[in-house]
């Protein structure tokens, strides 16, 4: 499989990116244009090297990369014309912002008020909370019985006080677990904002039988770097970052249905490579009761005299704050002042009508305080406001309030939906989703291209004439019905593909049985050994309990050179157990970690390959979970969470939670972190093969990381299963804490090393691997942080946990001396 263009590209950006923040004494401003063609407009030059856009390809970014187009219908496209069963459906919201407890933004008023109404048709509706019992506005309790009198469960979700885990992967898992636990929801409503979703598609698309009933679905609200890189213009400085980009696309990608309510989202996404599918849904986001017009309010007619500008919208870059003050220093400016002076003189107040955010990495609140401290004109601040005394006060009559939504970028913004359903006036830029709010006729009266000269006309114009109201395009009663029909739909639907399949199982119910078990794929146990008879007995042993069926897998032991007289008596005493099973034991000179693993996999006749180190201890259900979630998913490679124990006997199967949670397959994370899992993996064997098995450096350990990063970089479906089928041990002795680090770390760069000139190798590596004035290595920072171990964070929990039961076995090995005399 050749290299993904589309990914290298996404790579060859985070070079640029790290080339520009991370790596001392260089400076992208003044780097030389020497690329061919300046990189066509289309790239980055760095180092004489164009780094490519998502979107171009080529040594001079001039090759458009030709992308799948999807039509969007709307959901009212999709609904048949014969009427739909009516059926009282149990819907789970799961939200990061509800109205209540927080101060919420877009994606708390969608939600709080999707569940509102389908409570008021009938239907069951929880929300589970993804802050878990946090609340700025008195006790979460309370807000839980304040919904509970309207008809609807408000869940917070469990947030386990683990500071090593980024908080995006461990609220998805938790909201995972929630699902397995109350495996009764019709529909699962999700955003796309920190990819909470992630975790549960995953384990949907693995065969989890809790899921498997449940539709699940992706709001479109704005992904996290659509805001934070495209909006805001911030810098990628954080891993957590790109994991939640992963995270997003990857719940975007295995959605049974995306639901945007723009098209310009959903094209924007389909621009840069994001996974949309024909799944995907274009449909307004529904308007709360109080916020619509009366049935049968004519609309309002004439114009608004004007005397107070307000900023309606948080006091962040994307919004456009920036623009906003630039606009009203030019109306300020004395020397032109002549030339404004209608406008000027009914210009009585500016008003900043939102709560603060970052501006340019510095606070929204403080940042306008800075601008507007020497303006001639009155001037406020007001962010306190709920979104109902908001609306309150620009509809204030008489004062002459003109809403100013001057955004960079945007998605489908209430902001604008609320001034045109409730006739406030308003200007607002013309960008993104904006449009579809407001009606054809009216585009001109008041949308406007985001320039801050444009955005001065507009301002004198509206200040010296007045301006218009402008009418929705759509009409909010109606949109509500769409929705409603579509919620029925889904069930429907998924009512009928499982009378299909039951009735397809039907026909085959007399075979069955006889075809069961010489349908389940055959797997081989690859596990590699030197020196740790101990260890090698009780991992054996684990192998041996599991649930998969004894005639469906084998065993492969390969020892890599053992010298201690009790290793080789070991392998002895195996050999008759082996010997019955058809289970083979293979002796090898001392090769090393990835030699001995490829050369054990010359043995194996299974379809798929499971990896063991000999000091792993596999759990019952192991390989069962593994060939379910490969059979489901058709990954190349799978990996998943570990449950740590320490010291030399079993380990105790009591974990209620996984000790450490990975990412799965990201080749972007990969590169500065240890996101894909423990050299613990199940493989498809001719995927395996394709890849190239591992690489055979002696002495040096990430061969597993190697791997993953060259299969992800590749195009191979990489991916976690979402709960710990194994146990990780911490030794004295082990590997992660014997071998070189250095040497271990620049290993696993090599596939990415292997994707870039050579003349950008040093760009990563000073990355990864920053230099003091004196040329000693330091530890890095930024994006490479946490790239600092196997499992980044936890090095003091394994020390302490290690010292503590070295002095249990002192104490222990002194009593029962102490016994013997």
């Amino acid at each position: 499989m050749a290299l993904n263009r589309i990914q290298l590209n996404r790579f060859a950006c985070l070079v640029f990116i790290v080339s520009c923040s991370l790596v001392k004494n260089y400076s992208c401003q003044n780097e030389p244009v020497l690329c061919p063609n300046s990189c066509s407009g289309n790239g980055e030059c760095v180092k004489g090297v164009c780094l490519c856009l998502t979107t171009h390809a080529g040594a001079d970014c001039s090759t458009e990369i030709v992308r799948q187009k999807y039509v969007f219908p709307s959901l009212e496209d999709t609904l048949p014309e014969e009427s739909i069963p009516s059926f009282r459906l149990k819907i789970l919201i799961v939200t990061t912002e509800f109205v209540g407890p927080v101060n919420n933004g877009g994606i708390g008023t969608a939600y709080t008020t999707m569940a509102f109404r389908l409570t008021a048709v009938g239907h069951q509706v929880t929300v589970l909370f993804t802050m878990g019992t946090v609340s700025q506005h008195g006790p979460f309790e309370d807000w839980v019985k304040h919904y509970q009198e309207q008809g609807i469960e408000l869940v917070g979700l469990y947030r386990p006080p683990i500071k090593y885990l980024p908080r995006h992967m461990l609220e998805s898992y938790e909201v995972l677990r929630f699902l397995r636990d109350r495996a009764n929801f019709d529909i699962v409503h999700f955003h796309d904002y920190q990819g909470a979703g992630y975790y549960p598609m995953l384990a949907k698309q693995q065969g989890y039988p809790e899921l498997q009933n449940m539709s699940l679905v992706v709001g479109l609200h704005g992904p996290n770097l659509w805001a934070k890189s495209v909006g805001n213009q911030e810098t990628i400085n954080q891993i957590g970052d790109l994991e939640m980009d992963y995270q997003e696309r990857k719940s975007v990608e295995m959605a049974d249905y995306v639901v945007s309510p723009s098209r310009y989202l959903l094209e924007w996404m389909s621009k840069e490579g994001w996974p949309v599918h024909n799944r995907s849904f274009v449909q307004p986001n529904l308007l709360p009761l109080g916020d619509r017009r009366k049935a049968g309010a004519p609309d309002p007619e004439g114009t608004r005299e004007v005397r107070e500008l307000v900023f309606f919208a948080r006091l962040e870059t994307r919004k456009g704050v920036v623009m906003f003050c630039d606009a009203v220093e030019q109306l300020l400016r004395p020397q032109v002042a002549g030339l404004y002076g209608i406008a000027l003189a009914n210009l009585q107040r500016v008003t900043f009508l939102g709560r603060g955010a970052m501006v340019h990495g510095q606070f929204g609140v403080t940042y306008v305080q800075e601008r507007a401290k020497s303006w001639s004109v009155p001037w406020k601040i007001i962010s306190r406001l709920g979104p109902e005394e908001a609306k309150q006060y620009l509809l204030a009559p008489g004062l002459g309030r003109l809403a100013v939504m001057p955004s960079r970028i945007e998605n489908s913004p209430y902001t604008v939906l609320e001034c045109a359903e409730l006739g406030i006036p308003f200007l607002a830029s013309s960008v993104g989703g904006v449009p579809d709010l407001v009606h054809p006729d009216d585009h001109s009266l008041v949308l406007f291209e985001p320039t801050t000269d444009v955005l001065v006309g507009r301002l004198v114009s509206a200040l010296s004439k007045g301006v218009p109201t402008a009418r929705p395009r759509f009409g909010a009663d109606q949109n509500e019905q769409v929705w409603l029909k579509w919620h029925n739909m889904v069930k429907h639907r998924h009512e009928a593909r499982v009378l299909l399949a039951e009735g397809e199982e039907g026909l085959n119910d007399g075979v069955e049985e006889e075809r069961q078990g010489a349908e389940m794929p055959f797997v081989s146990v690859v596990i590699t050994h030197y020196n740790r008879p101990q260890l090698l007995k009780l991992a054996v042993e684990s192998v041996e309990n599991q649930d998969y069926p004894a005639s469906s897998f084998e065993v492969i032991l390969l020892d890599d050179g053992s010298t201690q007289t009790e290793a080789l008596e070991a392998l002895d005493n195996l050999q008759p157990n082996f010997e019955e099973r058809g289970w083979t034991i293979v002796r090898s000179t001392n090769i090393y970690l990835g030699a001995a693993r490829n050369k054990a996999v010359t043995f194996t006749k299974g379809k798929y390959i499971l990896f063991m180190d000999d000091d792993n201890y596999a759990k019952p259900h192991e390989i069962s979970t593994f060939v379910r979630a490969m059979e489901s998913s058709g990954a190349d490679v799978l990996t998943s969470f570990v449950d740590f124990f320490y010291g030399l006997d079993r380990p105790e199967l009591t974990a209620d939670r996984p000790s450490y949670l990975f990412l799965g397959g990201s080749a972007d994370v990969g590169a500065f972190k240890n996101c894909f899992g423990d050299a613990n993996c199940f493989v498809r064997k001719s995927s395996f093969e394709a890849i190239g098995g591992y690489t055979e450096d002696y002495g040096v350990g990430f061969e597993d990381w190697e791997m993953y990063a060259n299969a992800s970089l590749r195009g191979f479906k990489v991916d976690i299963v979402p709960e710990a089928v194994y146990c990780y041990r911490f030794t004295q002795g082990s590997m992660q804490k014997t071998t070189d680090f250095f040497k271990n770390r620049r290993r696993s760069l090599r596939p990415y090393l292997d994707s870039l000139p050579d003349s950008l190798h040093s760009v990563i590596l000073n990355a990864v691997f920053p230099r003091r004035d004196d040329g000693s290595i330091s530890r890095p920072v930024g994006l490479a942080a946490e790239g600092d171990s196997r499992f980044h964070g936890v090095d003091n929990i394994v020390d302490a946990q290690l010292s503590a039961q070295n002095v249990g076995n002192a104490a222990n090995s002194q009593q029962t001396r102490h016994d013997e005399l």
